[in-house]
């Protein structure tokens, strides 16, 4: 535990230092924050490559290929949730469905991954039949995640980059200009009911 400790110590030292070296840097800086061009710009661009990883992993049989669309998978969830803020209930959902293929993705890769060491020649597991069985059982698991894995990345990538990044646009344009409406206050004729009006209203349920 003390080790761990200094570790996170000096990591956070690491990353201070880095910070404060990235400081003037910084300071020139300009900041449009009612601005989503730049935004959407990255946004389409990181868009446009986790779908096309998604088509390249599943015409390749390399493992790899379908890790480096989990990359691309995790970098959209993260962005889903840091703009959530413009329609929460939508693009909550869509970081949800991204983190839950990029957990079918890790487990994809985890069963790979153990698939390559239980076949190594230095390691020894088990008799060849029990190797044997093993892997035939991660195939069948691998088989049903990357099914699931195909039909969620289906749905979260329908969409073509510039469209996608266009309707999150707009969305955050809808929530800015909201955000900068004043409200108007509530005028005191709306919210009384005519001595009149009532006594009309009491005759009548009388």
């Amino acid at each position: 535990k003390e080790a761990e400790r200094n570790l996170e110590q000096s990591s956070a030292s690491q990353s201070l230092e880095m910070l404060l070296e990235l400081r003037p840097r910084f300071a020139s800086l300009v900041v449009y924050p009612d601005d989503f061009t730049p935004i959407s710009k990255g946004l389409e661009l990181s868009y446009y490559r986790a779908r096309e990883q998604f088509k390249s992993a599943f015409r390749s049989k390399n493992p790899e290929v379908l890790h480096d669309w989990r990359k691309g998978v995790q970098r959209h969830w993260r962005q889903m949730q840091l703009l959530t803020p413009c329609w929460p209930s939508e693009l909550s959902a869509r970081a949800e469905a991204a983190r839950g293929l990029s957990q079918t993705l890790g487990d994809d890769h985890d069963i790979a991954n153990l698939m390559h060491l239980a076949t190594a020649p230095t390691m020894t597991f088990g008799s060849p039949d029990d190797i044997s069985d093993f892997l035939k059982r991660c195939k069948i698991r691998l088989k049903a995640l990357r099914k699931d894995a195909k039909i969620r990345g289906q749905r979260l990538f329908v969409e073509k980059p510039q469209p996608f990044a266009g309707r999150i646009h707009a969305y955050w344009t809808t929530t800015a200009i909201g955000a900068l409406k004043p409200v108007e206050p509530a005028r005191q004729e709306d919210n009384v009911v005519a001595i009149d009006e009532a006594r009309a209203v009491g005759t009548i349920q009388n």
